[in-house]
């Protein structure tokens, strides 16, 4: 089964099935069951789709999907040129953003997983909510990455595109930087900022250097660092 929309609601996709979200139309509360799939193309508009196990929703160029939620087995592709904005990635859920899409103002529950692609990015910040952010995009200025919760993870594997601000870091939460060799000569501080809301979490690791902003009002014995035992550090709080 297969169908191209101008205009759907509260369409049921099975196993099998294919629903096509053409240029200028749009789908709103779709329900993706396993073996079934929804495609937003350039132009249409995809809002508050359920994406189940064994589902799966794609955004290609200038499609846009907002509001998604993934299940448990769900998994969202952002392809180059589309966009995913408040999409929710519950746990054993996954989205994928390839290299040129965009994902905006998402939140992942503890057990969800965000990747997001080298030459991908992040506007309009993100929610861990116990969930696991893996970062290889840029993630700009003016935007914050927020943590909700204990357990969530914020992996950057490319801290020189990284300059958001972090807010909400606490116990159980971790920044992985997956370039930084884990070892005795890694030193972590941070520095407060005049007006305590916030401050600058610096890691050296002999010719990195990262910089991180935080939210609120921290001291460097508040951090420590240890192996994310895939070759990277972890920064934690104590």
């Amino acid at each position: 089964w297969s169908s191209d929309v101008c205009s759907s609601d509260l369409t049921v996709v099975n196993g099998g099935g294919t629903e096509h979200v053409d240029r200028g139309g749009t789908a709103s509360a779709t329900v993706v069951h396993s073996g079934g799939s929804v495609y937003v193309f350039g132009g249409g508009t995809a809002s508050r789709s359920v994406v189940a196990s064994g589902g799966i929703e794609v955004v290609v160029s200038a499609g846009t999907a907002v509001g998604t939620v993934v299940s448990g087995g769900g998994r969202e592709l952002v392809r180059a040129g589309g966009i995913d904005r408040l999409s929710v990635i519950s746990s054993g859920g996954a989205e994928f953003i390839y290299s040129a899409g965009v994902v905006s103002g998402g939140t992942i529950i503890s057990g969800g997983r965000l990747t997001v692609a080298a030459e991908a990015g992040v506007s309009g910040g993100l929610t861990l909510s116990g969930g696991t952010a893996t970062v290889s995009g840029t993630v700009g200025g003016g935007q914050t990455v927020a943590f909700a919760g204990p357990g969530g993870d914020l992996a950057l594997y490319n801290v020189p595109g990284f300059a958001a601000a972090i807010g909400g870091f606490g116990a159980g939460d971790t920044v992985d930087l997956g370039t930084f060799v884990s070892g005795a000569g890694e030193t972590v501080s941070f520095t407060e900022a005049p007006s305590l809301t916030s401050g600058t979490l610096t890691v050296t690791d002999g010719g990195s250097h990262a910089s991180l902003t935080l939210l609120g009002n921290y001291t460097s014995s508040n951090f420590a660092l240890a192996t994310d035992h895939a070759g990277g550090t972890l920064v934690k709080f104590v």
